[in-house]
């Protein structure tokens, strides 16, 4: 009874701010991915891959949403920038998210989360290979 109790208020609150639309996760209040634009990809060094990064910052700089794609070891990850910071020439997005590992012991896929959060800023100037895209 008391779990039940406890994840009606978690759904509760997660559906009141927009984490959660209708059971599926919403990465940004659209469910309508078709609108996204890949505008700029760098390779683990910032090296551009495609597109381009002055398109990139007009983006931001016109209050574009934007997202954010990148590749783990057995998993991709997508999240929306809300805090982004332009510096010099270069983009820097923060994020934050609960910490999760892929749990590959598994016959299938699975997530399972850490109990604490995870802090990082994905820039245009490397530490991982990153596709930008805007709507």
């Amino acid at each position: 009874m008391f779990v039940r109790y406890v994840v009606a208020i978690l759904v509760g609150a997660m559906l009141a701010l927009g984490i959660v639309n209708l059971g599926i996760v919403n990465l940004g209040g659209s469910s309508d991915h078709s609108q996204w634009t890949s505008v700029y990809s760098h390779d683990k060094d910032g090296k551009s891959i495609n597109g381009s990064k002055d398109t990139l910052i007009k983006a931001v700089r016109s209050g574009k949403s934007i997202r954010i794609s990148w590749k783990g070891r057995v998993v991709e990850h997508l999240i929306d920038a809300h805090f982004i910071t332009l510096y010099g020439d270069e983009v820097f997005a923060q994020i934050t998210i609960q910490g999760q590992k892929p749990n590959a012991q598994e016959d299938k896929p699975n997530i399972e989360l850490r109990d604490a959060p995870w802090h990082a800023i994905i820039s245009t100037n490397g530490d991982r290979a990153v596709t930008w895209f805007v709507r």
